[in-house]
């Protein structure tokens, strides 16, 4: 098993070199010095590989737990690898990711002016609701954030940003 002393000492050679811990987990060794954590692993007959993040950023102590939550997920007959792409995924999915599509497909046939607008009141939606998966936002959920803007006296505003959230809800369906 490896130690942080053990770390330490690695030094680069002409080729890449592997240094095991335990179960799996090693750390790859690059010849520009680089210590990558990787995590070898066979889901379903299949050897795979699974990133988990540089030394000195990458703890050995972060290390051997992130391997742990992979093993947990392989008890669970989960692939850990293709969990990771589905979590990256969904946040790709996002109420800001669909918007900026959007805005970007409408531009060739909207005014300048109604673009601008536009994107200014997708902008007021974007603390609130920008950074959530659209399939996970409920309809209360705008309300409040419709809510803020009238608190302001922006009624229509409010109005606006009510239109374009739709606008963007029925794009993301069709998608």
């Amino acid at each position: 098993m490896l130690t942080q002393a053990t770390i330490k000492a690695l030094k680069p050679t002409e080729r890449q070199y592997k240094v095991s811990d335990s179960a799996g987990l090693y750390l790859l060794v690059t010849p520009k010095g680089g210590q990558y954590w990787r995590y070898k692993y066979r889901y379903q007959r299949v050897e795979k590989l699974l990133a988990l993040g540089t030394w000195p950023r990458t703890s050995l102590k972060e290390a051997r737990s992130m391997r742990d939550d992979a093993r947990k997920l392989l008890d669970k007959k989960i692939d850990p690898s293709a969990q990771r792409q589905a979590e990256k995924q969904s946040s790709s999915d996002t109420f800001r990711a669909f918007a900026d599509e959007w805005l970007t497909k409408q531009k060739a046939r909207l005014a300048e002016s109604t673009y601008t607008r536009n994107k200014q009141v997708l902008e007021l939606l974007y603390p609130k609701l920008g950074k959530r998966p659209v399939s996970t936002i409920q309809p209360p959920e705008l309300l409040q954030a419709l809510r803020a803007i009238e608190s302001r006296g922006a009624h229509e505003t409010a109005k606006r940003c009510c239109q374009i959230a739709g606008r963007v809800f029925r794009y993301a369906i069709s998608i």
